[in-house]
């Protein structure tokens, strides 16, 4: 075996890892995000009830409100304002971050697995064009 043909192997188990890991990964993350909808921003008064702090923001022509959980409130102690983010398809869900985390890091494993399964294509073609 040349080296060609041993460039040419590496390229197709790479391409195998990375197309049939990278793929479903993406179409995953794709998925669940066109599924969540788009996050606005918005700006939410913090009104402090007690131990507990509570969330009041004006979204879909209506008052909305809800006691912010332990993050949150660790996040943002001492602000009487913060910006959010609310659904556009639920307006009564609100959320400190633009996009989930574990969602995005998804979507970043699968787009860079399937960009290295896609290279590794052309490296597995490699054999057959060089000959």
């Amino acid at each position: 075996m040349n080296a060609i043909d041993a460039l040419g192997t590496i390229g197709e188990v790479l391409s195998w890892f990375g197309l049939g890991l990278g793929l479903p990964a993406l179409l995953i993350a794709l998925l669940v995000r066109a599924g969540d909808g788009r996050w606005l921003p918005v700006e939410v008064v913090l009104v402090p009830e007690g131990t507990r702090i509570r969330a009041r923001w004006y979204a879909a022509d209506d008052f909305r409100e809800r006691l912010l959980t332990a993050d949150e409130t660790a996040r943002w102690r001492g602000r009487e304002t913060v910006d959010a983010f609310i659904s556009e398809h639920h307006p009564h869900r609100m959320r400190a971050e633009p996009r989930r985390p574990l969602l995005h890091a998804i979507y970043v494993a699968g787009l860079a697995l399937t960009a290295v399964g896609a290279a590794s294509v052309l490296l597995s073609l490699l054999p057959l064009v060089v000959a």
